[in-house]
């Protein structure tokens, strides 16, 4: 077997593991545990969007929600 294809061959094998590394998407959130109690904590979870519309008055004052952060 000739050198230079079985550089190539490994230059291409590699280069295949690279993109497939690098196109894997990271999970929605992160580990799942749970507590004392029978709690579960989710790491790495966003909080989902309010499903409550607005009062009027909220609307009408510009007024939002406040969250403490």
């Amino acid at each position: 077997m000739d050198v230079t294809a079985l550089a190539a061959a490994t230059a291409v094998a590699v280069a295949g593991v690279a993109i497939a590394v690098a196109a894997r998407r990271r999970p929605a959130i992160g580990s799942v545990t749970m507590g004392p109690g029978g709690w579960v904590s989710l790491k790495r979870a966003a909080q989902p969007p309010l499903r409550e519309k607005r009062p009027w008055w909220a609307h009408l004052l510009r007024a939002h929600r406040l969250v403490a952060s």
